[in-house]
């Protein structure tokens, strides 16, 4: 087992997330790393974003790692919930065009993407509890790539929810429709989504939508996942785990 990161004083950590438009998305990042800053006993700890940032990802990556020198090491953390394409191909390439420009010898370790953690299944549970529901829809935006939504697939499974899409089919209205159809009265939406933005208030005037539409059932709508010490604890936890990669 290698030595922890929480251990090491050399380590700093870098969180990765897709990046918004979004103000509001912008803040959550920010308070997201503060909580982790204070999990981590207050190492280093920066933001980074693959779209929407002021410089390119790379350069992002270079800039933060600035202050670091050789046998000191550089941690990223993917804040995603899906393996899709920017955590396996966009985020690798970043770090490679990045590297030339690092400090000779730095160490990079690149961390599983946040939704990996089997803590994610728990934290959606809970918010499940705290209702009185019939059936629960687990809503993800959904990939073309069919093996992309294998993740939602088994956690859905995992939590006793139907999955439900965003970008693709099955839709929300359409799992609505049909557990409605099936004598459900009390439907439970979890938005599996990183942080408030246009595609939660989306979301919002979509169940509002459904609500008018079927005044007898009660749609209860969850809040997407917000930067909270929990979520703080489960990206400790992946940077302590046995299964880091290298880039």
């Amino acid at each position: 087992m290698r030595e922890s990161s929480a251990d090491s004083k050399s380590a700093a950590y870098l969180l990765v997330a897709h990046g918004s438009r979004d103000l509001r998305s912008q803040l959550a990042l920010t308070q997201l790393a503060d909580l982790f800053r204070d999990s981590s006993q207050n190492y280093r700890v920066g933001t980074a974003v693959l779209e929407f940032g002021e410089v390119s990802l790379d350069q992002q990556i270079v800039a933060f790692a600035g202050e670091l020198e050789a046998g000191d090491r550089l941690e990223i953390l993917p804040i995603f919930l899906l393996p899709g394409v920017h955590v396996q191909e966009d985020l690798p390439a970043a770090i490679d065009v990045a590297r030339p420009n690092l400090p000779k010898g730095l160490e990079i370790i690149l961390h599983p993407h946040l939704g990996a953690h089997a803590g994610m299944a728990k934290l959606l549970t809970q918010q499940m509890s705290e209702h009185q529901i019939d059936a629960w829809i687990l809503l993800s935006h959904g990939s073309r790539r069919a093996a992309g939504n294998q993740a939602i697939a088994q956690l859905s499974q995992r939590i006793g929810a139907h999955p439900a899409y965003w970008s693709i089919a099955p839709s929300l209205a359409e799992v609505v429709t049909r557990l409605i159809a099936s004598g459900h009265k009390q439907i439970g939406i979890l938005p599996y989504f990183l942080f408030a933005g246009k595609t939660t208030d989306g979301i919002n005037q979509a169940v509002q939508e459904l609500r008018l539409q079927f005044p007898q059932v009660s749609l209860d709508l969850a809040h997407s996942l917000q930067p909270t010490v929990e979520l703080a604890t489960i990206l400790l936890d992946l940077c302590q785990s046995d299964c880091p990669t290298s880039p």
